[in-house]
């Protein structure tokens, strides 16, 4: 995408002799914070056996903001954290895994939430 452009600008009289003058613009377009950060899961394994390994990916997730700069970069947490986690393993790619060991018995299910902020001045 293109944000810096150059214009040139020239004025001309209708005098004798016709005079004319030249300058060049910059114009910069700067982001503004207009977009929210989007998450997708990619793939999710469900049901997690509860004998599952501590570091067993149970999701993958793609986040992106379509804003450019700070107001682009997005961060993510998982809510509750305890028993997952998340790992960046790329740009805007996380895998939800195991932090602790699941036991069925005490706990039959579990509701994660991924919550996704940007950069930007208030972020969203």
């Amino acid at each position: 995408e293109v944000s810096i452009f150059d214009f040139r600008i020239e004025a001309r009289d209708k005098g004798t002799p016709p005079l004319s003058g030249h300058c060049s613009v910059e114009l910069e377009v700067v982001d503004v914070n207009d977009n929210a950060p989007e998450v997708w899961v990619t793939s999710l394994s469900v049901p997690v056996p509860e004998d599952a390994a501590v570091g067993t990916v149970v999701a993958l997730l793609s986040v992106s903001d379509r804003d450019s700069g700070a107001n682009g970069r997005v961060r993510c947490a998982v809510w509750p954290a305890a028993p997952f986690g998340l790992v960046a393993t790329f740009a805007g790619s996380y895998s939800l895994v195991l932090r602790e060991a699941l036991d069925r018995e005490r706990v039959p299910e579990y509701e994660v939430e991924v919550r996704a902020e940007d950069g930007g001045a208030p972020p969203l």
